[in-house]
């Protein structure tokens, strides 16, 4: 449990100059610790917005493809530092083996007052075995994510989400961190 409050304490961003990135060091990304006003909540009608949120939820579909790509739909909810209840629904595929990088993704999230965030993948990552640092996970993903557009509150955001998680065939479990401008 030490270790999961560490993380959540942990901000990290990812940057990257191609769609291309890796989690893993390669030439086109890195990651780096963010200021640390990043991941405080901020008023969402100001010009910078951040959101932490911790989802969990059910794994609503998990698909074996004959050419091996493997996909799961994650649906889960949470509860915002900004007093909004959030859900979310989290599409992800690649091929199949103990580690992978994610080919395909996107995101939506979902305010309790209708307003809602699209996200499409810009770079992930699968383990079979877990993640590290995180304990007692049967399967777990990191990701990024480019806001594309959405709706209400919402509808002009641009910005990234960053979702890492662990998955079992039944349960998830992810920390999404939301930047919004």
């Amino acid at each position: 449990m030490a270790i999961r409050e560490a993380e959540r304490r942990r901000v990290l961003s990812l940057t990257s100059s191609t769609g291309g990135a890796t989690f893993d060091g390669g030439p086109t990304a890195a990651w780096r610790e963010a200021s640390p006003t990043v991941g405080t909540p901020r008023r969402w009608g100001g010009v910078a917005r951040s959101l932490r949120l911790e989802f969990d939820g059910e794994v609503s579909q998990k698909q074996e493809m004959l050419d091996g790509t493997r996909q799961v739909v994650l649906e889960g909810s949470a509860d915002g530092d900004d007093h909004a209840s959030w859900a979310i629904t989290v599409t992800l595929a690649w091929t199949m083996g103990d580690e992978a990088e994610i080919e395909e993704g996107d995101l939506a999230l979902s305010r309790d007052d209708g307003s809602e965030v699209y996200a499409s993948l810009r770079a992930g990552r699968y383990r079979e075995s877990g993640l590290p640092g995180l304990e007692g996970a049967a399967e777990g993903f990191e990701a990024a994510f480019n806001i594309d557009g959405g709706e209400g509150a919402f509808a002009s955001s641009a910005g990234s989400v960053r979702l890492r998680g662990t998955f079992t065939d039944e349960r998830f479990a992810a920390t999404a961190d939301v930047w919004m401008k």
